[in-house]
């Protein structure tokens, strides 16, 4: 059993996705934790060590999901088309486990597309 110390902006999807690579585990953190009833920035989590560390390095530049957002709304902003909503899927396959089921408070990565006009 170790300790993480809850960051700003920390859920227990997110602190689940950070130590496992697996958001869907969060329930495992609520029951070592069932005291906690809010999370709050410097308090500390027990949670069971992974097998193997979880190490996530994504490709391209952040981007912080807001409620309401759709993989295509953001392949709309990003790339000028809902089309390419699978190239943002892809990028993010550790976090995306269902591409019609994204969480506002996650940061996802795209990888912007050049721009020709500038060369």
């Amino acid at each position: 059993v170790s300790d993480y110390t809850v960051q700003k902006g920390d859920t227990l999807m997110l602190i689940a996705f950070k130590l496992y690579g697996d958001y869907r585990k969060w329930k495992s953190l609520k029951d070592m934790n069932p005291s906690m009833d809010r999370l709050a920035e410097g308090a500390v989590l027990k949670y069971s060590e992974p097998s193997e560390r979880f190490v996530w390095s994504p490709e391209g530049l952040p981007h912080l999901i807001q409620d309401g957002e759709t993989l295509g709304t953001i392949s709309n902003a990003k790339y000028g088309t809902a089309t390419k909503w699978k190239l943002l899927y892809e990028n993010n396959r550790p976090m995306i486990h269902d591409p019609n089921l994204i969480f506002a408070g996650f940061t996802l990565y795209y990888v912007p597309e050049r721009d020709v006009a500038s060369e």
